[in-house]
């Protein structure tokens, strides 16, 4: 066909290609750096984690350290998991380690624990304080709970986040 012929359709691919390109680059710099804030906020609650860790084995507050923070290693990429809050359950009663918790931390914590869970933030991450990781209707699956979770206490098991370690 003539180069006439052939102009057109030359001028819409090229334009077509140049457009899903760009889209293809918009696309990937915003993967880019949507992961790079991913890993920032890992980094960030990570430096939090250990921190709080420090100050609770300093001041005799035992504690565990549950969900995200501490699955987040059997990721392929630890680092680009989603990251919302530092879930954690504290050994002793409440009431007992509320007024410890509000000194070391500089928190203020409800008078009495909710039925669940109660929430607080410290350097901009959320913190929450369960009562209790599981729920169970049967009271054959909540004794089970119960052994495994009085297991865990006595283990003293330990995961290691960016070279920090972690009594989960």
């Amino acid at each position: 066909p003539p180069r006439s012929t052939l102009c057109p359709y030359t001028t819409l691919f090229r334009s077509s290609y140049q457009s899903h390109l760009n889209d293809s680059w918009e696309t990937i710099s915003k993967f880019i750096s949507r992961s790079l804030k991913i890993q920032k906020r890992n980094t960030t609650i990570n430096h939090e984690l250990a921190d709080f860790a420090q100050l609770c084995k300093k001041n005799g507050i035992d504690y565990l350290v549950a969900k995200g923070q501490t699955i987040g290693i059997y990721y392929p990429h630890p680092m680009l998991r989603m990251s919302g809050d530092i879930d954690f359950q504290i050994k002793d009663s409440y009431e007992t380690v509320k007024p410890q918790l509000e000194q070391v931390l500089s928190i203020t914590l409800p008078a009495s624990m909710p039925e669940k869970e109660t929430s607080f933030k410290r350097n901009g991450i959320l913190y929450e304080l369960h009562t209790d990781l599981a729920e169970f209707g049967s009271k054959r699956n909540r004794r089970l709970w119960a052994e495994l979770m009085d297991q865990a206490w006595k283990a003293n098991y330990q995961v290691e986040v960016n070279a920090h370690h972690y009594l989960i």
